[in-house]
């Protein structure tokens, strides 16, 4: 992977925290980890037939402000990137630096 850009949202009282990677890789297949409502999903990034992407923006994590604890001020947020490469997969994991709503 070559570069991450985090950032946040916030819409009706719910938060969102979104990432966009793009880079190259030689795997086959990449995917992110993404997370909310405690619900671990996963969201393939597309691959152009030079094993270059430039995903579109990834939603990580939500949250409703009300309800969940919502951190006040400054907080980090992490995703899992695969990697999968016939039966191999490298798992890396990325984090935001410091985020706030």
């Amino acid at each position: 992977m070559t570069k991450t850009t985090w950032f946040t949202t916030a819409l009706n009282s719910f938060g969102t925290v979104k990432v966009v990677i793009s880079g190259s890789t030689n795997a086959d297949k990449l995917t992110v980890e993404t997370y909310g409502d405690g619900i671990i999903g996963v969201k393939d990034v597309i691959l152009d037939s030079k094993k270059n992407f430039a995903n579109d923006t990834t939603e990580i994590s939500f949250t409703h402000f009300a309800s969940s604890g919502v951190p006040n001020g400054l907080f980090q947020s992490t995703t899992k990137i695969r990697a999968i490469k016939g039966t191999d997969t490298l798992v890396q994991t990325v984090k935001s630096g410091l985020l706030s709503y």
